[in-house]
């Protein structure tokens, strides 16, 4: 054998070889595709041939083109793994266009012990003097109808809740006056240059009150070898009475510094005597001495009559002090603190009208508020703060009666 038909006999093996290899090649990658196929596919049980089927299947020798790869049906893909969140996710917020009008449940009706858990309505309204001489203001214990009705000082209600009874110091008409609740027909029921303090009677027809009327003119006295002391005069401040359906007037027996009458509705006068709180009928007769103390003022009565709070000088300021009818068991309802700075002063007592409260003025926060306690000195609290806002009330100390509570 020559070396040419040795050389064609090796291209012909190689070419062989090569066909082969790249059948196997083939072969192989169907493998491996079938082994990444899902479940459904790998299970089918592949064909198997017999080595004459699988020599047919060979290529020949002679080189041709390799022929086009049939597409395999379409393979589901492995899903990608989705990474954990991080977070849960959260829905889309949804903006808030206000509350539904059937949102809100309906209101609870209150329990019986609820409602009686309530503090019942302050019954009544207040007159309440700015300062000595100035505005008189009324206006309701709940706050509602405040309202300039006159002016002057020492207002008192009448029985019926209708009128006022105030004092007049300023111009040509000096005295006691009645005006009406709106303001109107202020009529004057007696004239008198220095009077104070008026007070109903329980049936509305008559007014008592203090008025300035005589005294002790101021004297001197020369010691040899010590030289001369003056003493000055006294004023004396005794009770009167005016009807007020025709003004006719009466002194009413008292002693002589007689001051801040008030009255039961069975006509005993109270007042500030010589001695301190004393009682008298309006007869005169049966004169008796209540609280004897020296530095006393501003008696008001309850109006069931059993119980009489009043003012008392302590050192530099005022409290206020309750005791019986009768003058016994007085107990202080107004105290400042131990640590405060200074003592406050507590004024102007008035009973509300079913005598349960107090009401009263302080300068504890420092200007003068209204305050009120319950009957027994507790629960002392701001009143009527909102209402009285624009108000600055004043107390002069000249036992003025700045408030009076009525119907």
């Amino acid at each position: 054998m020559n070396k040419t038909t040795i050389g064609k006999v090796t291209v012909c093996i190689l070419a062989a070889l090569l066909v082969a290899g790249l059948a196997g090649c083939g072969r192989l990658r169907r493998a491996i595709r079938n082994t990444a196929a899902p479940a459904a596919l790998t299970t089918q049980t592949p064909a198997t041939h017999s080595p004459a089927q699988a020599a047919a299947s060979e290529p020949s020798a002679t080189p041709t083109r390799l022929p086009t790869r049939t597409p395999m049906p379409t393979e589901t893909p492995f899903p990608t793994p989705t990474p954990w969140p991080t977070r849960r996710p959260q829905p889309t917020a949804t903006p808030w266009l206000g509350p539904s009008p059937t949102a809100s449940p309906a209101p609870a009706t209150p329990t019986a012990a609820a409602v009686a858990a309530r503090p019942a309505p302050l019954p009544g309204r207040l007159a309440l003097q700015v300062a000595s001489g100035g505005p008189i203001y009324v206006v309701g214990a709940d706050g509602q109808g405040l309202r300039q009705v006159t002016h002057g000082l020492d207002p008192a209600w009448s029985p019926d809740g209708k009128r006022l009874a105030v004092v007049r110091l300023d111009g040509e008409q000096r005295g006691v006056y009645a005006v009406n609740v709106d303001g109107s027909g202020e009529e004057l029921l007696y004239g008198w240059s220095q009077l104070r303090w008026p007070a109903w009677s329980a049936d509305g027809a008559t007014v008592v009150f203090s008025r300035q009327n005589g005294g002790k003119e101021e004297r001197t006295f020369c010691v040899p070898r010590y030289g001369c002391f003056t003493f000055p005069g006294t004023a004396f401040w005794r009770l009167g009475e005016v009807n007020v359906a025709d003004h006719a007037f009466r002194d009413v027996p008292s002693d002589q510094y007689a001051r801040s009458p008030a009255l039961r509705a069975d006509g005993t006068i109270v007042y500030i005597g010589e001695q301190g709180v004393q009682a008298s009928s309006l007869n005169g007769d049966a004169l008796s001495l209540l609280r004897e103390e020296a530095k006393v003022s501003s008696p008001a009565i309850s109006p069931d009559g059993q119980r009489i709070v009043y003012m008392v000088r302590l050192h530099d300021h005022e409290d206020l002090f309750l005791m019986n009818a009768g003058g016994a068991n007085p107990v202080q309802l107004t105290r400042s603190s131990a640590l405060a700075e200074r003592a406050a002063s507590n004024v102007a007592p008035a009973w509300s009208p079913d005598g349960k409260s107090i009401a009263f003025l302080s300068d504890r926060d420092g200007p003068w508020r209204l305050y009120i306690m319950n009957a027994d000195g507790s629960n002392q609290r701001p009143f009527l703060a909102e209402a009285l806002a624009g108000l600055e009330l004043h107390y002069d100390y000249v036992d003025e009666r700045a408030i009076a509570w009525g119907k």
